[in-house]
């Protein structure tokens, strides 16, 4: 898998799109300029309707607006993978409870009892279908989509109203793939990259999509979903102003990375305080039998979490948290008050199925059965 690199001059806007793990998509070399046009009298959040805007919302100021931070991992979840995963979200928010991240699943190679683990402690499980394959590139099927939740809540134990969010594999989602997540009641999409222009804050598709306009979706009338929120993807700037998004840390040496993505967040955090994004697949940072050994990548990603978790009103959440912020902003001071910030996890002095070590014997669930369920709705 390789780093998803759009490669045009950002003056000429975008020309061509390397995707992750190979994928290339051919795009319009002309500018392509969005039609997109929002009025925020009418789109309003209590009508579950917001614009796209650079600014924070709530009329709030960039110095009173929390920095978010997500952390969201693609494709199976395998044993191997689990401590990768963790050290990735090792942090603490500024209320004192754990920093937390967003998985979008494939189905192929899950251990569904992880699935369960991560959930139980605190995280997010979202959608990204059953195969991940070419095959589907762009194109999924409704029923696909629909399968792969099932499979979450069916085998992973998961509310199915809990999973909420949807990645497209590769990133290359169409118009249909948007209209499918809307009609099966999805929340959000996060397949959209925004790179400089295009930085906006979560938005709903009310009056489409602002985001990717080399697609051609931007234009009038292709997209409008009303109340489907798109969370876009955020790009680090590498030595050549190519975008980087999908595995920044394959794209060069760790001093180099850490040096864009610095950077990249500083435009974040003394700017509008659009959220940031970090987005992995583990797989890349794990250790496996004859492979290359991708600790200084792993201590790289993990060092610039640490440095950027260390600054004031920095907060990691999932998606979800992100968007339950949206509908409601308040104050960096206020954040740590609200109900969806607080730590969950109850103290217990026995084992429960929960996919935690509650008695602290260092055993997950030990004595329990392996499949625990969390209810169906």
């Amino acid at each position: 898998m390789r780093s998803l690199s759009i490669v045009a001059s950002i003056a000429l806007f975008i020309g061509t799109v390397v995707a992750q793990e190979g994928a290339t998509v051919p795009v319009s070399t002309s500018a392509g300029t969005s039609s997109y046009s929002c009025d925020p009298n009418s789109c309003k959040i209590e009508n579950n309707c917001l614009c796209a805007s650079q600014k924070p919302p709530g009329g709030l100021s960039p110095s009173d607006t929390p920095q978010f931070v997500t952390v969201t991992y693609d494709d199976s979840v395998q044993a191997s993978l689990m401590d990768t995963a963790n050290a990735l979200i090792n942090v603490t928010n500024p209320n004192g409870c754990p920093g937390h991240g967003t998985w979008f699943v494939s189905m192929q190679y899950t251990d569904f009892s992880l699935v369960q683990q991560w959930y139980a402690a605190g995280n997010e499980v979202a959608d990204q279908l059953c195969s991940h394959t070419f095959s589907h590139v762009g194109s999924p099927s409704s029923q696909e989509i629909a399968s792969c939740k099932t499979m979450l809540n069916a085998y992973g134990g998961i509310p199915s109203s809990k999973i909420q969010g949807f990645r497209a594999p590769f990133l290359n989602y169409t118009k249909d793939t948007l209209n499918t997540l809307n009609q099966q009641g999805f929340l959000y999409d996060s397949s959209a990259s925004a790179v400089t222009d295009d930085m906006y804050w979560p938005y709903t598709l009310d009056s489409g999509m602002a985001n990717d306009c080399w697609t051609g979706i931007c234009a009038a009338g292709q997209v409008k979903l009303p109340g489907l929120w798109e969370i876009p993807m955020y790009s680090v700037l590498d030595n050549a102003s190519i975008p980087q998004l999908m595995d920044v840390y394959l794209a060069g040496t760790p001093a180099d990375v850490t040096t864009w993505s610095q950077a990249a967040f500083d435009k974040h955090y003394n700017g509008n305080r659009q959220p940031f994004g970090i987005y992995v697949h583990p797989t890349h940072l794990t250790t496996y039998p004859g492979g290359a050994d991708p600790k200084d990548l792993l201590k790289g990603v993990v060092d610039f979490i640490q440095e950027i978790a260390a600054k004031p009103n920095v907060w990691f959440v999932t998606n979800q948290q992100l968007l339950q912020y949206m509908k409601n902003p308040v104050k960096a001071s206020e954040l740590g008050k609200q109900d969806y910030m607080q730590c969950k996890q109850p103290v217990i002095p026995k084992e429960i199925c929960n996919g935690l070590d509650d008695d602290h014997n260092g055993t997950i669930d030990d004595g329990l059965v392996n499949s625990c369920n969390f209810g169906t709705s």
